[in-house]
């Protein structure tokens, strides 16, 4: 009784929601913020700061499961950043910057590990996150019209609000940042929401459920007009299509060769390299593609030229012309941090997604909400080839990310034979000579526990 009891226990911890990851989720989407001396403090950063000691204890404890290499390599690249910004610019603001950069890459991603361990908690995550980017969407359509920032206008009356970013509009529609910093943090945290929605809630609803409530998130995703969230969007629905489209059991393997093949072909036909060509026929105009293309040259010279701690805030060598603005999530930190806190970010992600990737016989349910997160993820990692990431949305990222570690633990769906044949096995004719069974049982699916009883007798 005392075990039962002690399974259901266990069984409503994993299945409610942690109030932190509420309210953590919920305070990414308020835009306002208060000034402590320098610091900004805005409601997520105040959440991280209020956790992060004791999510870190708790962490090298042992108590959220053994330390992981992905953990590992996590925290390093938050420690070479800060080293990298102390060679740069001196101790003083390489303190500051451990602290922001720690607790805004580590932080979330610890929170993501602790609060969510099984699946009924990862759905209400998916479930929390559609309402989030439903409830902004009415605000973000009346400033994608007007032009006027209705959501930040309305916290306003109550605090200090984001800045309104000024932005030339496109396809006759301004940008729409909604709660955010920019229309392109805006629209990835809403792509975000469109592959797991799919998978984890609607996926086998009815037809017009399922496929007309993701369309809401294409919609909010969309009047953002970012480059970066409409990718991330393409490419989810590339990626569903596919699984939908082909049954094969390797078609992940087939679809990895089909995208290294046509890379390399590319590569040998073409006069600009396949970045490029990605770049200029994925951007909404010529002038923005041509700009891609020039930041990820002298990005890349850069880089070549301080690969081990990077540059830090330091003017980065360009044209006269162009903006200090580096619009590549990826190379943005190999150019500031160096090359090893890039590697190490970049190889703890593909590791968790590899380990999410290669768990074997799922139930049903996870298999379906794996590969949502993994989908998503991966439409992300080459989105943010285009864009940067920053604050509230890099933050859901990585909440996002520790958010699957749960699947690395997840029990293998246990496969029994069917009652019928069992009880078939137990009602047919048995003739024992010693431990010999009859011929007639010898394709039983339990015959070797008959085998076992037999031999008892």
């Amino acid at each position: 009784m005392k075990e039962r009891i002690g399974a259901d226990k266990a069984v409503r911890r994993t299945s409610r929601l942690p109030v932190l990851a509420v309210i953590f989720m919920l305070s990414l989407a308020l835009p306002v913020f208060a000034h402590v001396g320098e610091l900004r403090l805005t409601p997520y950063r105040i959440v991280l700061f209020a956790t992060f000691v004791p999510l870190s204890l708790i962490w090298g404890a042992g108590r959220m499961g053994r330390i992981l290499l992905s953990d590992v390599l996590i925290l390093v690249s938050c420690l070479w950043s800060a080293l990298a910004f102390a060679i740069a610019h001196g101790f003083p603001l390489a303190v500051e910057m451990m602290g922001i950069v720690v607790v805004q890459t580590f932080g979330p991603y610890l929170l993501g590990r602790y609060t969510i361990r099984g699946p009924e908690q990862f759905r209400k995550v998916v479930l929390l996150l559609f309402i989030i980017v439903v409830s902004i969407l009415p605000f973000s359509m009346y400033e994608s019209i007007t032009g006027k920032p209705l959501a930040l206008q309305l916290f306003s009356m109550v605090a200090p609000t984001l800045p309104n970013v000024y932005m030339e509009s496109r396809l006759g529609l301004d940008r729409a940042q909604g709660v955010f910093e920019h229309p392109i943090l805006y629209g990835i945290f809403c792509s975000t929401a469109f592959g797991l929605s799919y998978y984890c809630l609607f996926r086998n609803s009815r037809s017009v459920m399922r496929f007309s409530l993701p369309s809401i998130v294409l919609l909010a995703a969309f009047i953002s007009l970012s480059t970066g969230a409409l990718l991330s969007i393409v490419i989810q629905i590339g990626l569903s299509c596919w699984d939908y489209l082909i049954r094969w059991r390797h078609r992940w393997r087939l679809f990895a060769l089909l995208v290294v093949s046509g890379y390399v072909t590319i590569d040998l036909m073409s006069n600009r390299t396949p970045f490029e060509l990605f770049v200029a026929y994925l951007t909404f105009n010529t002038a923005s593609a041509y700009n891609r293309v020039l930041i990820w040259h002298y990005g890349v010279a850069e880089v070549l030229r301080h690969p081990i701690f990077g540059i830090g805030f330091h003017e980065w060598e360009r044209a006269h012309w162009m903006s200090a603005s580096i619009d590549n999530f990826w190379l943005l930190i190999a150019v500031s941090n160096g090359l090893p806190a890039l590697v190490c970010l970049f190889v703890a992600m593909l590791i968790i997604c590899w380990r999410i990737g290669r768990q074997q016989r799922l139930s049903q349910k996870v298999e379906r909400y794996r590969k949502g997160l993994l989908i998503t993820l991966t439409a992300i990692f080459v989105a943010i080839c285009s864009v940067h990431l920053w604050n509230a949305t890099f933050c859901w990222l990585m909440f996002l990310v520790g958010s699957g570690v749960w699947i690395f633990n997840e029990r293998p769906k246990i496969v029994r034979p069917p009652l019928e044949n069992v009880q078939r096995a137990r009602s047919a004719p048995r003739t024992v000579i010693g431990n010999a069974v009859s011929a007639d049982q010898s394709n039983s699916p339990v015959i070797g526990a008959l085998q076992g009883r037999n031999a008892r007798l």
